[in-house]
């Protein structure tokens, strides 16, 4: 025996000399060094206990089956299971030998890393334990053949994980016995990858638990697979396995199993249509009621026609709907008898064979709804039977199809009763054969539409049966159609069917064949379809018959081309009944006689065109009734040609309006006469336009009456010609009145000097600047001493050096500050023949010129006035002095005033006083700007601010005195009127007549009281008002007020005025201009913001400034009536009287008793015009507006006793106006007799309403007045 202590050095026959007890000694140090213990035989292998096996080195791989079996179960448990060492290093064939004890002794490790499990023998194998299957890897059991698999218990076997069972081999799960197949659960059989090759014995035992447990796509079982199921478990795969039965299994499938199908499954099968016809036969109601619908349309005849009938006639609609054409078409007849109603009407019939459809049941073609029949051809109508085809509903022939009806043979077609004729359409689809056999019995029945019917169609019909058309379907027959009717068929056309046909489309023989009969039975909407070719082409005796009610239908197109011969034929009453006899072609109108237009509706007249008027013969234009002339429009009459114009007569030349007289060309106002244009109302010389007075020879201008040229508009003035204007007599240009100012300048030249002198001051005094310029010098030789009075300074200056051409007499007529600026101008005979007074006033002028030259240092302000005095000009003008004025601020530039220029300009100033007075415009205006004014606090020019302006001083900027010079010389220190813009208003500054008190109409401003005193200076002494204004020439004014002590306050204004304040209702200037420098004055007088809203409420104020007179105020309220009624009404009656002013405050409201309208309103002004002595009663006027409106009276009358209102006043002024205030050359007063004339005639308007505000009724108390927008 080997000694123990030699052991790392043992040989083989050591290791087989050795004992078990020996082995059972070793330590485990010296089981260590062991080299080659699988040299030990297997007594001493039996000798390792467990604690040794671990540390055995010697590689396990080299331990066969009897080395392992040798050892005890304990320590062969002890092997090490480690990836690389141990039981992995077991050999197959070791494996192999295990015996069923150490098989049973293997623990989960060890069989966890076994190499080749599937070596161990089947004795092993039905040794191991639940626990030691569930050890093995699950990719270890594809390594399992079925041998191995089938010596598992069946117990054991049905705990194999899901995962393990995946891994079975084809071979393992082939040769799986019946109790293992019987033993898998179904977690095993869904975790099954090929559950496929099982075999055909082992399936037919499958439960339906374990085959509706596959998870294997079925794709792969085979038929024969699928059939040795159990019909049992083949009808319990679920949807979504038999969704996976492809078309090879499919068409494999017996009767058994697929009559087993649920609804379920046949509706997820995709491949039905492979099932062979035993099986589909085997399919039942319930069954293919459940397949989808869309399956019908992939099923082929075959398949159909091997499901049983009765299965077949429970298709639903739906699923017949599906069938595709071909489908249908290869249906067997006993399918196709099977059929029901319903089905044949969700078919696609079409489809249908004729022997198909020859072989329907009564019941079957009655029973299709009418829709379907839309679908049969005419080989399956002509299939029909004819007893049968006779009894098709009449709803269901209506659905025939176009092309259906066109294939109708013969027998079918004389077969239709009229009940089915009455539905059918497109009868005009027949053939010739067919439309020929149709009766007029059936046509008479047709009711569908004939539209689309052809000549030839309609040609083929018999007569008789062309007759039996209804007129409906006459009236549906088309124009291609009805154009190419022959003959036969025109003549055989009723009265009744002749206004349904479509006459227009006849052809021209046909047309000319029509009997009178015909045409006279034609309606006007027929007849409306007619051209004038149509027309033209029936036979004039027959056209005659035609009655006036089918006139009235005549067409645009008839109107145009009808020939003369045919409206020549027609009666005054026939003409007169066409709708648009207006729309006669110029063909027809030349065939108009005098008698039909005089007999014609003067309606007409409205809507001829020129063409047509002027195609008229010129008898024939002569004939149109006045009536008829008002008709015509003013583009009509604007277009007739000269030829026409000249026939027309001074009666109907009188008769047109002023809109078609203002239509007229400036040739057809040459063309007409002059006795035509001596004809011209006022109204309508108002409406010629400027073309057309311009237009106007002298001869029509001299034919012209006074009232005629009166009525020429300023636009129209300045439209006149040079040969028009010289053609004008004194009386003509007298009756121009102020508007004299807009005759054209170089017309205006043309004016006859003797015509000249005779113009009046008003007229003078209103011609522009550019007039004067173009005067000749035998024109301003004509002018009188007195007109050129009237020459104001712009007027003046614009002569030019042409002041010599005035006559000697004439320059005595000259004031004295004109009189200065044209004195270089003057001639030696002119100044010698200048009164002594003009002779003082020039050498005055002279002297301050030389004292004011010998006073001015040298700088800008001697600059200016040399160039002026240089220029040959007046330095005492309002020009020359505002040249002065800007050219020393644009000397200023950046810099500003320095004393010197203060000191020369205070000089100026005081120049100016020493020439022309300081009273004078020129020389306020220029004190204003010098020496200052209280008004030049402030800056406004229109906005809605103010800003600091200040008195000119030296320091002064060119910017402060530029607005100074704008506010003073300019008038552009605009007032404010909130949220109202300035806009420049051309007018004239009075009317022909001059200012007017009707005239005046307050607007939006509450100054009623100045408004009122402004109507009682009209009244009475309108001259007053013209002498307030200065025209400088230049579109400004300077407008003359009275201050403090009746001293002359002058303010300039300008044309620029805001929208909604006071105004002439004959749009003149003045009244806005008065009002406007009526805020300067109160600005100047009580300290007032430059603001129209500062002069609302007053009341004296408006009076002492325009007339220079105080007042005295008779309150009611201090007054009783008696003595209202006597002393107060003894002092105002004589104050009326003596020229003095009287006005009414009323703090009342009354209304007049007879019209209902207001005359009093509380807290408003009121002028008294005059007293009426034979009612006893004040005549008021309201300054709103002289004409009143439908609300309130703008004139009135009531008696003292009315008047006497609560805290109302009469106030009345008690002395003359200034001395100067009034020229004695105006005219001067109206008489109460003319006031009470113009009450009842007086066409003014305005309207604004008053209210008033906290006023009492002391002397000289304001009255707070805001007028509010009407």
């Amino acid at each position: 025996m080997a000694l123990v202590a030699n052991i790392a050095s043992w040989s083989q026959a050591d290791y087989r000399s050795a004992t078990a007890p020996q082995i059972t000694s070793l330590t485990t140090a010296q089981v260590s060094s062991m080299a080659h213990a699988d040299w030990l035989l297997p007594a001493a292998i039996a000798g390792f206990t467990a604690g040794q096996i671990p540390f055995i080195t010697t590689g396990w791989n080299w331990m066969g089956a009897a080395w392992l079996n040798a050892l005890s179960p304990a320590a062969f448990a002890a092997i090490p299971a480690t990836a690389t060492a141990g039981a992995v290093k077991f050999s197959s064939t070791a494996l192999a030998g295990l015996d069923a004890t150490h098989a049973a002794a293997l623990t989960t490790g060890q069989l966890a890393v076994l190499g080749s499990p599937q070596s161990l023998s089947a004795t092993a194998v039905s040794a191991l334990s639940a626990a030691q299957l569930a050890a093995i890897p699950a990719a270890k059991w594809g390594s399992m053949g079925a041998a191995w698999l089938n010596a598992v218990p069946p117990a054991l076997f049905a705990t194999l994980a899901g995962t393990s069972v995946a891994k079975f081999s084809n071979a393992a799960v082939a040769g799986l016995d019946l109790p293992h197949v019987a033993a898998l659960t179904t977690t095993q059989m869904a975790a099954m990858a090929n559950p496929q090759s099982l075999s055909l014995a082992a399936v037919a035992t499958l439960t339906p638990a374990q085959a509706s447990a596959i998870t294997t796509d079925l794709y792969w079982m085979s038929a024969s697979w699928l059939n040795a199921l159990s019909p049992a478990t083949f009808a319990a795969l679920t949807p979504a396995q038999t969704a996976r039965i492809f078309q090879p299994a499919m068409s494999g499938l017996d009767a058994a199993h697929v009559s087993v199908l649920t609804g379920a499954q046949l509706k997820t099968m995709w491949c039905l249509d492979a099932l062979n016809p035993a099986a589909i036969a085997a399919l039942s109601a319930t069954q293919v009621a459940a397949l989808s619908v869309d399956f019908w349309y992939w099923a082929k005849p075959a398949w159909i026609n091997s499901m049983s009938v009765g299965t077949f006639a429970s298709l639903s609609a739906p699923a017949i709907a599906k069938m595709t054409s071909a489908t249908v078409g290869g249906l067997d007849l006993a399918h196709v008898l099977a059929l029901t109603p319903t089905q044949l009407d969700a078919m696609a019939v079409g489809g249908l064979t004729t022997a198909s459809v020859a072989a329907l049941t009564a019941a079957q073609l009655t029973g299709m709804g009418a829709a379907t029949w839309n679908r049969f051809s005419a080989a399956q109508l002509n299939a029909i039977p004819l007893a049968s085809f006779s009894t098709i509903p009449a709803a269901s022939v209506f659905k025939f199809s176009s092309a259906a009806v066109t294939g109708l043979d013969v027998p079918h077609v004389q077969a239709l009763t009229t009940t089915q004729m009455a539905s059918l359409q497109f009868v005009e689809k027949l053939g010739p054969a067919a439309t020929a056999a149709l009766t007029a019995t059936q046509m008479a029945a047709y009711t569908s539409s004939l539209g689309a019917a052809t000549s030839a169609w309609l040609n083929t019909l018999s007569p008789s049966a062309f007759a039996a058309i209804s007129t409906t379907g006459i009236n549906q027959l088309s124009s291609t159609a009805v154009a190419s009717l022959d003959v036969a068929h025109t003549q055989a056309i009723t009265t009744d069917q002749i206004n349904s046909l479509a006459l227009a489309s006849l052809g021209t023989a046909s047309i000319g064949a029509l009997s009178a009969a015909q045409l006279g039975a034609l309606t006007a909407s027929k007849f409306g379809s007619l051209t004038g070719a149509w027309i033209n082409a029936t036979d004039v005796a027959a056209f005659k018959s035609i009655t006036p009610a089918a006139l009235a239908g005549v067409s645009g197109d008839a109107y145009a081309n009808i020939d003369a011969a045919h409206i020549s034929v027609l009666s005054s009453a026939q003409l007169n009944a066409f709708p648009h006899l207006d729309w006669l072609g110029v063909a027809g109108m030349s065939g108009l006689t005098a008698t039909q237009v005089a007999g014609l509706d003067p309606g007409w007249f409205n809507w001829f065109t020129p063409a047509r008027l002027n195609a008229m013969t010129a008898s024939a234009l002569a004939a149109i009734p006045l009536a008829g002339l008002a008709k015509m429009s003013v583009a009509t009459i604007g277009a007739l040609d000269a030829a026409h114009i000249a026939a027309l007569s001074a009666t109907q030349i009188a008769a047109l309006t002023t809109s078609q007289l203002g239509g007229l060309s400036a040739t057809q106002v040459a063309a007409l006469s002059t006795t035509g244009i001596a004809a011209l109302t006022t109204p309508q010389i108002a409406a010629l336009t400027t073309t057309q007075v311009a237009a106007l020879s002298g001869n029509q201008i001299a034919a012209l009456g006074t009232a005629q040229i009166g009525a020429l508009k300023p636009a129209q003035i300045s439209a006149l010609s040079a040969a028009g204007c010289s053609a004008m007599s004194p009386a003509q240009l007298a009756a121009l009145g102020t508007n004299i100012g807009y005759v054209n300048a170089a017309a205006f030249a043309g004016v006859p000097a003797s015509t000249i002198a005779q113009l009046s001051f008003m007229q003078v005094g209103n011609l522009k600047p550019a007039q004067i310029a173009a005067m000749t010098q035998a024109q301003l030789g004509a002018l009188s001493a007195a007109q050129v009075n009237y020459l104001t300074a712009g007027q003046l200056a614009a002569l030019d050096g042409h002041a010599q051409w005035l006559s000697a007499s004439a320059v005595t007529g000259l004031n004295n500050v004109n009189l200065i600026s044209v004195y270089a101008s003057l001639s030696a005979t002119q100044l010698a023949a200048l009164t002594t007074a003009q002779k003082a006033a020039v050498a005055q002028a002279g002297t301050a010129v030389t004292g004011l030259l010998q006073t001015l240092a040298a700088g800008s302000v001697r600059t200016q006035v040399e160039a002026v005095l240089n220029a040959g000009e007046s330095l005492f003008s309002h020009e020359s002095l505002l040249k002065v004025l800007q050219g020393v601020d644009a000397s200023i530039g950046s810099g500003s005033l320095t004393q010197a220029q203060m000191t020369d300009l205070k000089a100026l100033v005081t120049a100016v006083g020493q020439s022309v007075g300081t009273d004078s415009y020129l020389y306020e205006i220029a004190s204003n700007v010098v020496n200052g004014n209280k008004s030049n606090a402030m800056w406004t020019g229109g906005l809605n601010t103010s800003t600091v302006l200040g008195n000119l001083a030296v320091g002064s900027s060119a910017g402060q005195l530029d607005k100074l010079i704008g506010k003073w010389f300019l008038g552009t220190d605009l007032p404010t009127y909130l949220n109202r813009t300035y806009a420049a208003v051309e007018a004239p500054l009075f009317a022909a007549t001059g200012p007017q008190s009707s005239e005046i109409r307050q607007a939006g401003i509450g100054d009623c009281y100045m408004l009122a005193a402004l109507v009682d200076v009209a009244d009475d002494y309108a001259a007053l008002l013209e002498t307030m204004f200065t025209d400088n020439g230049n579109g400004t004014w300077g407008v003359r007020l009275y201050g403090a002590g009746d001293d002359p306050l002058y303010v300039t204004v300008n044309n620029q005025l805001p929208g909604w304040v006071a105004n002439s209702s004959n749009g003149s200037l003045w009244v806005s201009l008065i009002e406007k420098a009526y805020v300067e004055w109160e600005v100047q007088t009580y300290g007032e913001a430059n603001n129209y809203d500062a002069i609302s409420g007053g009341w004296t104020g408006g009076m002492e400034a325009i007339s220079g007179r105080n007042s005295q105020s008779y309150s009611v309220n201090s007054t009783t009536l008696s003595a209202w009624t006597t002393s107060v009404k003894s002092t105002v009656l004589s104050a009326l009287g003596s020229g003095q002013e009287v006005m009414y405050a009323s703090f009342a409201n009354l209304a007049d008793p007879d019209n209902g309208k207001t005359d009093l309103v509380s807290g408003h002004m009121f002028a008294v015009l005059g007293y009426d002595s034979a009612k006893d009663e004040l005549i008021l006027r309201n300054p709103w507006g002289s004409a009143g409106d439908a609300g309130w009276n703008g004139v009135f009358d009531l008696t003292f006793e009315q008047l006497y209102q609560s805290s109302c006043s009469l106030i009345v002024t008690t002395e003359g106006s200034p001395i100067g205030a009034i020229d004695a050359k105006y005219n001067v007063n109206a008489s109460v007799g003319q006031l009470l004339q113009a009450m009842a005639s007086d066409t003014g308007s305005g309207g604004a309403s008053t209210s008033l505000l906290g006023a009492n009724s002391t002397d000289n108390t304001r009255l707070t007045l805001v007028a509010a927008v009407a």
